[in-house]
């Protein structure tokens, strides 16, 4: 049986200087939660960041990052998730997903971003982002039943 449930990254810093539009202070939220400055190209799947006649970069939370948050999340819903059906979490079967809203973010669909408040006023704005990743593991339940 599949047990799942959302993730999510740290919020970013709140940027020093506020911006002039809603959708440029969502931006620069995004980009400082992946620790970046320009807008690079970036694959969701494998969080690898690329400009053309640079080395490849890895995005910041990484795979590996992700991937070690749904071994967490899934090892806490066996205490709870897989407990409450009768049955144990399977050690490694943990895999974490998209976002949970199809926001493109940085050149990626399903980067499933969150944002703070606008911590500003006087048609100024100041976010702080973070993003979000889907998780799935699986219980297993042992039957046994009684010889006659």
């Amino acid at each position: 049986e599949q047990v799942g449930g959302l993730i999510c990254s740290d919020w970013g810093a709140i940027p020093s200087v506020p911006v002039s539009s809603e959708s440029l202070g969502q931006r620069t939220a995004r980009l400082i939660a992946m620790e970046r400055t320009l807008l690079q190209p970036v694959d969701w799947q494998t969080n690898i960041i690329t400009r053309p006649g640079e080395m490849d970069l890895s995005a910041t939370p990484n795979t590996a990052w992700w991937q070690g948050r749904a071994e967490t999340a899934a090892e806490a819903a066996a205490a709870s998730a897989c407990q409450a059906r009768g049955a144990k979490y399977v050690a490694g079967s943990a895999r974490f997903g998209p976002g949970h809203n199809h926001n493109k973010g940085l050149n990626g669909d399903n980067w499933g971003w969150f944002y703070g408040p606008n911590l500003d006023t006087g048609g100024a704005y100041k976010y702080q982002a973070r993003q979000s990743r889907t998780w799935t593991a699986t219980c297993k339940k042992t039957v046994r039943r009684a010889r006659r």
